[in-house]
């Protein structure tokens, strides 16, 4: 399933010493969820940012 993220990053004090400060920030992806018997989650994620960092996130958890 794709999904898509963004928001703004405002910091007025120390903006100056961070190159993403005060502008928009997104990511964007793939991931696949498996769902087993005993509700047991288990997430493969792929995602890239705006700056062309990537990476692969596995996560394991509950389904409420």
């Amino acid at each position: 399933m794709p999904f898509f993220d963004a928001g703004y990053v405002s910091d007025k004090q120390f903006g100056y010493r961070n190159s993403l400060s005060n502008e928009w920030q997104m990511g964007y992806g793939v991931s696949l969820d498996v769902i087993t018997y005993y509700d047991i989650r288990f997430r493969f994620e792929y995602a890239l940012n705006k700056i062309g960092d990537s990476g692969f996130y596995f996560r394991i958890g509950a389904v409420f």
